[in-house]
Formats: C-alpha cells, structure tokens, sequence
C-alpha cells in the first residue's frame, strides 16, 4: 500500500517504488525498516537525478558498510546527496567507491561524512568510483599499518594518544602543510617512502 500511496503523490511510479522496496528486502531490511527507508531512497533519487533500485542498493550497502540502521537513512541520503551534488561525482560513483573502501575504512573508525568528504575531494581530481575507492582503501590501510615510519618521514601524527586513526581528513592537511615548502624531488621521494 506505501508503494501505490507515493505512487500517487510523488514524481515515481508504484512500480518504481516496489522495485526500490524489493531491493531493500534483498539486502535483509524488515517490512518496518524498508518504510522507514523508502521516503529518504526517494529523497536521494530525486536530488540526485539516480534511478531509485539504485538508489535504494547504495543506500543500503552505506548503511550496511557503516554498521548504521535504517533510521539513519535520512542522514545517510544527505550526506550523500551532498557529496553527490557538491563534488564531480554522482551517487553511483560513491557507491562503487563506498562498496571498495567503506567496509576498511568503518573498520578503521572512519566515519560515513569523513569517507565520502574524501571520495568527493578524489572525484574532484578526476579520481572516481573504483579507482577512488581503491586509493581510499590503500590510504588507511597504508596508514594504519605504517603510521610509526609515516611519522618519522613526515612529522605528522597519524594515530591519536589510545592508538586510534586520527581523522584522515586532518592528517592530509597536517601532510600538506609538513611538505609544502620541500623540493618537488624531495617531496617524491618522502611520499615514495
């Protein structure tokens, strides 16, 4: 019934709407959280001009990938909305992003707004889908891995005083602002390291 009910009053067909709940149900979401979900899918679908079954498969891989719950949906269309129309990505190319270094980067403590404000500053450099989720996924890992030896390249911090990752987001600035004034060369060669 929710289906023929924003059939009627929404710019989707009852089928669209169907199709998007029955993706939902695919990926394991109760009756209850598939109505939860369905008007922020169509949300997402609309201001980003994406078919909905996409729409609702990005959405619930993100929150799958985040270990959040279908009341989040609301949230997670907005921020991907945003990223989505804000930086040279579609929400298609986020979501092959996400489904590559989503699942690494919620490990690592990274959060939904922190990994897509990177993916969105990569789709800005013409780094996209795959490609932006692979070097995102290499990022942490790299980092969490080898944040003794970055540090003593760079100077920087990448783990907080409980070993934890500190915000990628500041780290690549601190990064920036540590290199900035080295010989390209020079500076090659540390990132080479």
């Amino acid at each position: 019934t929710q289906a023929l009910e924003l059939g009627r009053t929404t710019s989707f067909t009852a089928v669209e709407v169907a199709n998007l709940m029955g993706e939902l149900g695919r990926a394991g979401f109760s009756v209850q959280q598939i109505d939860a979900m369905t008007a922020s899918v169509l949300n997402l679908a609309r201001a980003t001009s994406t078919d909905a079954t996409l729409a609702s498969g990005i959405m619930a891989a993100t929150i799958r990938q985040f270990s959040l719950d279908a009341g989040n949906a609301a949230h997670v269309a907005d921020v991907l909305t945003h990223a989505a129309n804000a930086t040279f990505n579609s929400v298609e190319s986020l979501g092959e992003a996400l489904s590559y270094a989503g699942p690494v980067a919620s490990q690592l403590g990274m959060s939904l707004e922190e990994s897509v404000a990177v993916l969105g500053t990569l789709g800005n450099v013409g780094v996209l889908g795959s490609n932006a989720g692979t070097a995102l996924r290499r990022l942490t890992s790299v980092t969490a891995a080898e944040s003794e030896k970055m540090k003593e390249i760079f100077g920087v911090n990448f783990l907080d005083a409980a070993g934890n990752m500190r915000p990628i987001i500041t780290v690549m600035g601190e990064l920036g602002e540590a290199t900035k004034d080295l010989a390209s060369g020079v500076r090659a060669q540390k990132f080479n390291e």
